[in-house]
């Protein structure tokens, strides 16, 4: 880490103080948008975009999921998905997805993005007065969101046989860009745990600068990246 430190630190002291021109490959997005103005996609050796780093960081991660396949052949918009199993417990979370505020699949959640996460839960029996639980927690296992159905909804839910879904919309989503873990479970309100699982997938958050300051909010820097506003005041201090 120390060593990566002090390798971006020089690309910015060459690149910002002595005027020359960096060309910075790399998998990591989030150093991408913190050390890069411009970004270059290829596509089979052809430029396929040539934008504002964030533009084209947005252009590459779109493209990307339009080919490609989740994990286990699932659609990348499907974080978790155990529908083909033959689960052996009376009652469990089976599917996540990330959609749009239109139902649409979304495979690309950036910060400040609207997102609905369509929990798919499965019971053998009816189950009154219960809850469906989602928890984002960072990869070092710090909480970011633990919300439910209830206590913290106002959604009283009886859970039937069979298969069902509720969707957790958040607007906004303040999270800034990186790795998060999700958690989800079904639960007796403040009484019992009925099913839990506290890592059943991955949730990538893109960076996006929501700012317009030229760097977008990484989970390295702060977790949170809320709508906020600096003025000068004109209060004086007596």
């Amino acid at each position: 880490m120390h060593f990566q430190k002090k390798c971006l630190g020089k690309m910015q002291d060459v690149s910002q103080k002595e005027g020359r021109t960096v060309l910075f490959v790399s998998h990591n997005l989030g150093t991408v948008l913190n050390l890069c103005s411009r970004g270059v996609v290829l596509e089979r050796g052809r430029v396929v975009c040539n934008k504002p780093v964030a533009e084209a960081v947005d252009f590459y991660q779109h493209s990307l999921f339009q080919h490609t396949e989740g994990p286990e052949g699932r659609p990348p918009h499907v974080l978790y998905d155990v529908t083909k199993e033959k689960a052996k417990v009376p009652a469990l979370i089976t599917k996540i997805e990330t959609l749009d505020a239109e139902g649409n699949p979304k495979p690309v959640v950036g910060t400040w993005d609207s997102v609905k996460l369509r929990i798919w839960y499965r019971s053998e029996s009816r189950i009154p007065r219960a809850s469906v639980v989602l928890q984002i927690n960072t990869s070092n296992s710090v909480t970011a969101f633990l919300l439910s159905t209830e206590p913290d909804g106002t959604l009283p839910l009886d859970i039937l046989p069979g298969d069902h879904a509720v969707d957790c919309t958040i607007e906004n989503l303040p999270l800034s860009a990186g790795e998060y873990i999700l958690g989800a479970g079904l639960a007796i309100p403040n009484a019992e745990w009925l099913w839990f699982s506290p890592d059943l997938a991955n949730l990538t958050i893109s960076p996006r600068d929501v700012f317009g300051s030229g760097l977008a909010p990484s989970v390295s820097r702060a977790l949170i990246a809320p709508r906020h506003e600096w003025r000068l005041s004109d209060a004086k201090l007596s």
